[in-house]
């Protein structure tokens, strides 16, 4: 390919893509940037290029730099970042090796996970005040597609609803079971981007432990003994396009959190007996009564994190 293309190509992927991107020499010295930078860290691109981040994060720029982590044990790093612009930052580090080990390159992804921390600390907040306040009797009733509801605390959620749906964040839906959990994931389906697309529900704590890997992920023809000799396309797989919703995923197996986070960090999911991983494409909403905090402090559950 002639280099130019390649150029080309590389300014177009840091331009567009939604994470910021960098790139460091084997000293730490930035090489290029992706256009995100002065949003996120504050900085336009000319201030960092030929500047080593063991600089900006004496400077307080970011804090901790995943740069020097991976520098420092030649390895990925993923970690999250506090910026002098006051934004939380989850940053992810590459090392790159010559054909003789040298390290030569280090390549970061950096995503702002500001606001989504804000929309999910308003729905707290929203939350708090529908266990607080008292449904006024005379209130007007709303009818939206299936739902009814007369509230303003239900209200606002609802018109919180509408903002979230149309990215692709995904959503921890928290209350006590009968409060409408599935009715507002099934609604933030529909509200959103991909609601011709199929919404997979999945009830964590009715699908038996040992049955779970092969529903979620499925399986290629013949990896066991009683397998469908075409194979089946795991659950995961079904939402490829629309949205997964994992209710009650506070019972989800502590070994499923883990493959089930490889898979939306790599957006590839791989069948039992297979080798060859499936690109997938859906939005993950998630629901549980149980308070996840106190489960990860009792050690009863994994520290699940694919919400935000």
């Amino acid at each position: 390919m002639d280099r130019s293309h390649t150029e080309r190509e590389l300014e177009t992927i840091l331009e567009k893509s939604r994470d910021n991107i960098m790139i460091t020499d084997g000293e730490g010295r930035i090489l290029r940037a992706g256009s995100n930078c002065a949003r996120i860290y504050g900085r336009e691109i000319d201030e960092l290029l030929g500047v080593c981040v063991h600089e900006l994060e004496r400077a307080g720029v970011l804090r901790p730099s995943v740069t020097v982590q991976v520098l420092q044990q030649r390895a990925p790093v993923q970690l999250m970042q506090a910026t002098e612009t006051g934004r939380s930052v989850m940053a992810q580090g590459f090392p790159v090796f010559d054909d003789d080990g040298e390290l030569i390159r280090v390549v970061s992804f950096s995503q702002d996970l500001t606001d989504l921390q804000l929309l999910q600390q308003e729905y707290e907040l929203l939350q708090q005040k529908l266990a607080q306040r008292r449904y006024p009797g005379d209130a007007e009733t709303i009818s939206v597609d299936e739902l009814s509801f007369r509230s303003p605390q239900v209200r606002e959620l609802y018109e919180l609803l509408q903002r979230i749906a149309p990215t692709d964040a995904s959503l921890l839906l928290l209350g006590e079971s009968g409060v409408g959990k599935t009715a507002f994931a099934q609604l933030t389906h529909r509200l959103g981007p991909r609601c011709d697309g199929p919404f997979i529900e999945v009830n964590c704590s009715a699908i038996p432990e040992n049955l779970f890997e092969s529903e979620m992920f499925g399986y290629a023809p013949g990896s066991f003994t009683g397998a469908a000799r075409q194979g089946k396309p795991g659950l995961i797989e079904q939402a490829d396009g629309g949205t997964l919703f994992l209710d009650e995923v506070g019972d989800l197996p502590l070994p499923m959190q883990v493959k089930l986070l490889k898979v939306l960090q790599d957006g590839k999911v791989t069948r039992i007996g297979s080798t060859a991983p499936r690109a997938i494409d859906f939005r993950l909403i998630s629901a549980t009564n149980h308070d996840l905090h106190e489960q990860v402090e009792a050690g009863a559950s994994g520290s699940i994190s694919i919400t935000v």
